[in-house]
């Protein structure tokens, strides 16, 4: 069984290895008075995170299609406020839309989530 203190210790050595920074942006629907709007993405945070490539443009269908998109999987710091319906990540240059989070595990050291870059 982990203390408090050693999981304190797992959680701020995996923060110190995260990479770079990222920007979360959280979506809202902008009505334009006439039955229609847009979308438009506010920054809500930043956060120590990495991406690392998780498939390489693998081919598969989904849908009924083929997509041969490139997915990647980011890492952020344990219980870092990120949600898939309405969340986008900024890193570097690249947006990426989140199309997954992993479920905390017993002792969440950090928070994986799937990416599509947009």
């Amino acid at each position: 069984m982990l203390t408090a203190d050693q999981l304190t210790a797992m959680r701020l050595t995996m923060t110190s290895s995260l990479a770079g920074t990222a920007i979360i942006q959280t979506q809202s629907y902008q009505s334009d008075g006439g039955g229609g709007g847009t979308v438009a993405w506010t920054n809500a945070g930043t956060i120590p995170f990495r991406i690392a490539t998780l498939t390489a443009g693998d081919e598969r269908v989904a849908g009924g299609r083929i997509h041969p998109d490139t997915e990647y999987i980011g890492t952020a710091p344990a219980g870092s406020d990120v949600i898939t319906d309405d969340a986008q990540i900024l890193y570097g240059s690249q947006t990426f839309a989140v199309t997954a989070i992993h479920a905390p595990r017993t002792w969440e050291v950090s928070r994986r989530v799937e990416l599509k870059e947009v």
